[in-house]
């Protein structure tokens, strides 16, 4: 992946303020989903040399075996018998944050960076015939935004996800998150309205602050069950719409000094945020959101057009040599948050 990031790196930073859009998100995975890409049959080895025409084709929920052991075991989990699903998202949890990290580590910053899992669980493994899938928790990081795969029916994102997907959204504060693969199967082929295609497009794109959406497998979804012109429609009006609720994070974050223990903190202020919020602290901690999780040296809420603050700097404090700050955006009557990354200042 290295020499990959390092050119985006380069071309990102590169770009003028108002030209750091252009990049949306770069995943630091692919789909991530336990019990779903991944998955043996019982018998698979005694099928070996046998006729391939008998071999069994229902996917991980026909007699499937539970995989996730070694993982589970080298990270100080279970070895043998029922995984928990806490046991089971543990080493994917680790490393979505070790992928994120490697994007981090060339200058790709966190609010460019997703790790891409699956949003859908099986927690009753002893009345299913499934083995367990990680759960959306897995993407949630300090290192970078979650992403989820949502092949979805004709139900809302917020009843195929359930309270997994919920509570993964409360843990990143109503932070942007993606969907890297999406797709309402229950519409193809024809089968929708441009009204049911609407809806479909609207349910995603609003549903607690996504901010990406990439319509998996277009090609061969098109090709083996074509889109009616609704859907195409439908699309067209959805991307020549602007969204009706969007809170953007501040860019172009600057420092003046004022003298030796004082500075003004300089930004160009998110828009669609009803307040903002900037800290700085000496220490580099994250919460799940981006916020810096120790803001000891300065918080404070501001309004919606300020554009700088002030950050002194305890003169009976110990020596400080790198202080961090960043602004925090909120707004859309209070659902959504828009984490802005971090800038170093250097005493």
């Amino acid at each position: 992946m290295l020499p990959l990031l390092r050119r985006i790196a380069s071309w990102y930073r590169a770009l003028p303020p108002e030209k750091k859009n252009l990049l949306a998100y770069v995943r630091s995975t692919q789909e991530l989903w336990q019990g779903t890409n991944y998955y043996y049959y019982q018998d698979g080895n005694d099928r070996i040399g046998k006729n391939a025409s008998n071999d069994p084709t229902g996917g991980p929920s026909k007699g499937c075996a539970q995989l996730g052991y070694a993982a589970s075991c080298a990270t100080d989990g279970q070895c043998s018998g029922n995984l928990s699903l806490s046991q089971l998202d543990a080493p994917i949890h680790s490393y979505c944050d070790f992928a994120n990290q490697l994007l981090l580590g060339v200058g790709i910053p966190r609010s460019r960076v997703m790790c891409h899992t699956g949003f859908k669980t099986n927690p009753n493994p002893q009345t299913s015939p499934a083995p367990l899938m990680n759960t959306p928790a897995v993407s949630v990081t300090s290192s970078g935004a979650p992403a989820w795969s949502m092949y979805v029916g004709s139900t809302p994102v917020a009843v195929n996800g359930g309270w997994e997907l919920e509570a993964a959204l409360d843990a990143v504060d109503d932070t942007p998150w993606g969907a890297p693969e999406w797709m309402p199967f229950a519409l193809l082929g024809g089968k929708g309205s441009e009204q049911q295609w609407l809806s479909a497009f609207d349910d995603i794109l609003s549903f607690r602050n996504n901010r990406l959406v990439v319509m998996q497998n277009w090609d061969s979804l098109w090709q083996s069950h074509p889109v009616s012109l609704s859907g195409i429609a439908a699309l067209r009006r959805t991307v020549g719409t602007a969204p009706a609720c969007l809170v953007d994070a501040a860019t172009a974050l600057q420092h003046t000094q004022i003298n030796a223990s004082a500075y003004t903190l300089q930004f160009t202020p998110g828009t669609g945020g009803e307040s903002q919020r900037v800290l700085a602290s000496a220490v580099a901690t994250l919460l799940p959101s981006g916020a810096l999780a120790a803001p000891t040296l300065l918080d404070v809420r501001l309004p919606a057009g300020a554009a700088s603050a002030v950050l002194s700097i305890n003169s009976s404090q110990p020596a400080l040599q790198l202080v961090r700050w960043q602004v925090v955006s909120r707004g859309c009557e209070d659902t959504q948050q828009a984490t802005g990354d971090v800038a170093t200042l250097v005493l």
